[in-house]
């Protein structure tokens, strides 16, 4: 018995429906829930390059993601709301730093989950540190440049 074209077709198109719904399944696309995970908030100065569903990392292993980022209207910082697996603690000293995978890798976020000493925060709680935000390509260019000119100044007195 031969298959039909309609019947190839139509298994081509189901595994690949298969096949799409994983891979965005795998990548984390889509959340469903977010049982096990408590959220905490973070404040910036600046977040630039950070996204939403960008990860958290806590000694560079992933434990969450970034639910939300938004605009203080009061402070006029940026706050972001971050999940992280309930099984992770973080203490009342704990900060978090954004950080880029590589010189034009994505941007995530670690966190420094603070001193076990110290009283544990609650799920939902503002991380009492503010977050530090990444080293600006365009500052560093800045202060390159200041000091190439002040080099240039000083070899002008030399002469």
């Amino acid at each position: 018995m031969q298959i039909k074209t309609e019947t190839k077709v139509g298994i081509f198109v189901i595994v690949s429906i298969g096949i799409f719904m994983f891979m965005t399944l795998g990548i984390g696309a889509f959340r469903f829930g977010s049982y096990g995970y408590s959220p905490y908030k973070v404040s910036f100065k600046d977040v630039s390059g950070l996204s939403r569903k960008a990860d958290v990392k806590i000694a560079g292993v992933k434990v969450g993601w970034i639910e939300e980022i938004e605009l203080s209207t009061e402070s006029g910082k940026a706050i972001a709301d971050i999940m992280v697996e309930q099984k992770y603690s973080l203490y009342d000293n704990a900060y978090a730093v954004v950080r880029q995978e590589g010189l034009i890798g994505t941007k995530y976020l670690e966190v420094t989950p603070g001193d076990p000493m110290l009283p544990r925060l609650e799920s939902g709680e503002k991380l009492a540190r503010p977050g530090r935000e990444a080293v600006s390509v365009d500052e560093l260019l800045f202060k390159f440049k200041t000091i190439a000119s002040h080099v240039e100044q000083i070899t002008d007195n030399m002469k």
